[in-house]
């Protein structure tokens, strides 16, 4: 990770740690009080917060009887672009023929977000989960890309998408260097559940597994989203 990629992340006293606990039931922000800890963020559709916490209290944290389990909040990045198997490889052509365009479907691309201004993409809506901005604009330029990739409008211009009709939103999860926490994801997903959206869309790699993103990708799939 380069310099700007640090100033972006938050820097935390080296006698705290950001993390993510789970709750077996429903949340009890008592259990963080309790641990002299900071809530940063409460998730909604599943029993999931955010926390700074003293380094020191973790053990009895993750002890807890109430708590299923606590992990510390990984920096997750935007996957290197990989080469494109080309509309042909997937007989797109075939389903335009079909008038399958996606038109009906919403999807949500959890990104660095999408330019809202660019003439071949049409957002109808978003939201950021980053801490820097309320904006879901695209201040990187991966998040447009990919959106290109999936929804760019058959309009004579620029490319053609896989399915130009759907219903694009910009879930910023994801900073200007392409870098953000593992709890904005799960943050960004969330909102997606509460926001019937039906695909959501993540291009991105991260170091180890998080218990988190898991679960709130397994609640997204039992609520019909793909």
């Amino acid at each position: 990770m380069d310099e700007q990629q640090k100033v972006r992340i938050q820097t935390l006293e080296t006698d705290t740690t950001r993390v993510i606990v789970s709750f077996k039931d429903q949340i009890v922000e008592q259990v963080v009080e309790e641990s002299a800890g900071e809530i940063i963020e409460v998730m909604d559709t599943v029993p999931v917060l955010t926390a700074n916490i003293p380094t020191d209290e973790l053990n009895d944290l993750e002890e807890n009887p109430q708590v299923e389990h606590v992990e510390e909040d990984q920096v997750i990045m935007i996957q290197n672009e990989q080469v494109s198997w080309g509309m042909n490889r997937i007989s797109v052509g075939s389903a335009w023929n079909s008038a399958l365009t996606g038109k009906g479907v919403s999807v949500a691309v959890i990104d660095t977000g999408i330019d809202r201004n660019h003439q071949d993409l049409k957002v109808v809506g978003g939201v950021s989960t980053v801490d820097y901005t309320d904006s879901y604009h695209d201040d990187n330029g991966h998040g447009t890309h990919v959106a290109g990739i999936i929804a760019a409008l058959h309009n004579g211009i620029g490319i053609r998408g896989v399915a130009p009709d759907i219903e694009l939103f910009s879930v910023k999860a994801l900073d200007e260097t392409g870098a953000g926490y593992v709890s904005d994801i799960v943050s960004a997903i969330d909102w997606s559940i509460r926001n019937n959206i039906d695909i959501i869309n993540l291009s991105i790699g991260m170091p180890r597994h998080s218990h988190s993103l898991e679960t709130i990708v397994n609640r997204a799939y039992e609520r019909g989203a793909y």
